[in-house]
């Protein structure tokens, strides 16, 4: 799974490394997840 970061260089979640840290960062960048982890998407 690739995303983007706020700079626009592409990054590379790995299942394992999805944590607390990871949804974190998301949120703290205010990245949309699609349907990818639904149940765990807080951001909207």
């Amino acid at each position: 799974m690739t995303g983007r970061k706020a700079g626009g260089a592409p990054y590379t979640v790995t299942i394992p490394e999805f944590g607390a840290a990871a949804l974190r960062e998301q949120r703290a960048l205010v990245i949309p997840f699609d349907p990818v982890f639904p149940a765990r998407r807080g951001t909207r």
